[in-house]
C-alpha cells in the first residue's frame, strides 16, 4: 500500500520553492551561464568568503603544514517577515504571521594549495529563531568539498556535498519542509589550440524528512558534453547535448513516474567587448516519461533558452539582464515550463561602500493530464546596501518583496522581508 501523493498545488509550489535552485544548476551545465564566461579564469587566488549576502576577503595565511589555510567566518542578523506559515493549533490550516526574527550562521573552510591545483572543504550551519512562534527549528546546514586540478592543456573540477534546508510547505500542507540534499558532479576539459571539449556528469539525491512527502524522493542523473572554439581569446561558439533522468523511490509502484530530458543547445560564451560579457544558449528540449499506467501526454518538445549579459559602463556600475526558459519534471502533470527574467544593478559609492537591486520575474507554465494548462506568477524585487569596513568586517542591511499568483485555491501570497546584519570572516 502506497501513501497518497500530495494534491498539485502543494507539489507545483514545492518544485517552485525547492526545486529552482536544484534545477538552475542542472539546466547549466559546467556553470558558464551563470559565471557570464568567466569559468576558465584560473583560481589563483582564494575564494571569497560568502554568507548571509555578505562577500569577505580571506584575512587568514598561516598555512598548516606548510600547505591547508584555515578560514572562519560567522553571521548574525535580524530582521522582519510578514508571511510566517506557522501550523494554528485553534483553527484547520495555517495562519500568516508577522514576526521578527533573528538568525545565526558561522561556516569553516580549509583550502589546500598543491602547485596550481586547489582543495576546498568547507561547512556551513544557520539557525533561524522566530520572536513568537518559533522552536529551534530551523537549523539548515551544508558541507561540501570542491576540487580544481590545471594542466596546460587539460582540467577537472569536482565538486561533492550535503545540504539540508528547510522552508514552507504551502497552505495545503502545514509546517515546514526539511529536505537532504546529496550532490557530486564532475567535468574534464581538454584544450587543443582554439577548440576544446568538456565532458561532464552529476548525480544528486533528494530525501524530504516529512512523511507526507517522501513519496517525493528521487534520485536525479546527468551527463553532458560540449564542445567549443575560439572566436577571439575570450569568446567561444559552442554545441553541447544534456541528459537529465529522475528516478522516483516509489516509482513503478507508487503514483509517480521517471523522466527523461534530452537537450540540445548551441550558443557564445564569453567577453564581446571589454565591458561587456555574455552567454546565449538557444535549442531544443525533449522529454520522455515512463507511464506505468494508462495513457497520458507526458511527451514534450519545446524551445529552450539561457541568455544572460553583462555591461560596465563604467568603473564601479555593473549591470546584469538574464533570461531563462528550462523544462523541468513535474509530478502529477505533463510538463513544467519555467521562464526567469532577471534585472540587476550594482553601483560602487565609495570604495567600502556597495549597493545592488534587483527585480525577477519567474512564470512557471504546468500542463495537466487533461490537457488544461495553468500559469503560476512570482514577482519578487530588492535591494541592499554593503559597507565592508575591513576586508574581513562588514554590515549589510536588505529589503526583499515576492509575490505569488496562481490559479489554486489558497496559494497565493505576499512577503515583505527587511534583514540587517554582521559578519566578520578570517
Amino acid at each position: 500500500m502506497t501513501r497518497p501523493t500530495p494534491p498539485l498545488p502543494v507539489l507545483v509550489c514545492l518544485c517552485l520553492c525547492a526545486g529552482v535552485g536544484l534545477a538552475s544548476a542542472q539546466q547549466s551545465s559546467f556553470d558558464d551561464f551563470r559565471n557570464l564566461g568567466l569559468l576558465e579564469d584560473r583560481r589563483r587566488e582564494p575564494s571569497p568568503l560568502s554568507i548571509a549576502g555578505h562577500t569577505l576577503d580571506p584575512a587568514f595565511n598561516l598555512k598548516l603544514g606548510g600547505i591547508a589555510t584555515p578560514h572562519a567566518f560567522a553571521a548574525a542578523s535580524s530582521g522582519y517577515n510578514d508571511n510566517v506559515l506557522r501550523g494554528d493549533h485553534e483553527a484547520p490550516g495555517v495562519r500568516l504571521r508577522r514576526e521578527a526574527y533573528g538568525r545565526l550562521e558561522a561556516g569553516l573552510r580549509l583550502d589546500t594549495e598543491l602547485s596550481d591545483h586547489r582543495l576546498e572543504l568547507s561547512y556551513n550551519a544557520a539557525v533561524l529563531e522566530y520572536a513568537d512562534s518559533g522552536d529551534l527549528d530551523n537549523l539548515t546546514q551544508s558541507a561540501r568539498a570542491r576540487l580544481d586540478l590545471y594542466a596546460v592543456d587539460v582540467e577537472g573540477h569536482v565538486n561533492a556535498g550535503w545540504q539540508r534546508t528547510i522552508f514552507p510547505q504551502s497552505i495545503q500542507l502545514t509546517g515546514l519542509v526539511r529536505l537532504d540534499t546529496y550532490q557530486a558532479a564532475a567535468y574534464v576539459e581538454g584544450r587543443l589550440g582554439k577548440v576544446g571539449l568538456r565532458l561532464g556528469g552529476s548525480f544528486a539525491r533528494l530525501e524530504y524528512q516529512n512523511r507526507q512527502l517522501q513519496t517525493l524522493d528521487q534520485r536525479n542523473y546527468r551527463a553532458d558534453v560540449q564542445f567549443y572554439g575560439r572566436i577571439t581569446p575570450k569568446l567561444r561558439a559552442l554545441g553541447e547535448y544534456n541528459v537529465f533522468l529522475v528516478v522516483y523511490d516509489e516509482g513503478r509502484s507508487g503514483n509517480l513516474n521517471d523522466y527523461l530530458v534530452h537537450q540540445a543547445r548551441i550558443g557564445i560564451d564569453g567577453r564581446l567587448f571589454p565591458k561587456l560579457s555574455t552567454s546565449l544558449k538557444v535549442g531544443a528540449a525533449f522529454q520522455d516519461v515512463d507511464v506505468t499506467f494508462g495513457r497520458d501526454r507526458r511527451e514534450f518538445t519545446g524551445f529552450v533558452a539561457e541568455v544572460s549579459a553583462g555591461y560596465s559602463p563604467v568603473e564601479g556600475t555593473n549591470l546584469t539582464a538574464s533570461y531563462a526558459r528550462t523544462l523541468q519534471p513535474s509530478n502529477q502533470s505533463n510538463f513544467l515550463i519555467n521562464d526567469e527574467v532577471r534585472f540587476e544593478v550594482g553601483q560602487s559609492i565609495t570604495p567600502k561602500v556597495n549597493a545592488s537591486a534587483f527585480v525577477r520575474y519567474n512564470r512557471g507554465e504546468v500542463s495537466r493530464l487533461n490537457r488544461i494548462r495553468a500559469h503560476i506568477n512570482r514577482y519578487t524585487a530588492g535591494a541592499s546596501i554593503q559597507w565592508r569596513i575591513k576586508g574581513w568586517l562588514s554590515l549589510r542591511a536588505g529589503y526583499e518583496f515576492t509575490n505569488l499568483i496562481s490559479p489554486f485555491l489558497n496559494s497565493d501570497y505576499r512577503i515583505h522581508i527587511a534583514t540587517a546584519s554582521i559578519a566578520v570572516g578570517l
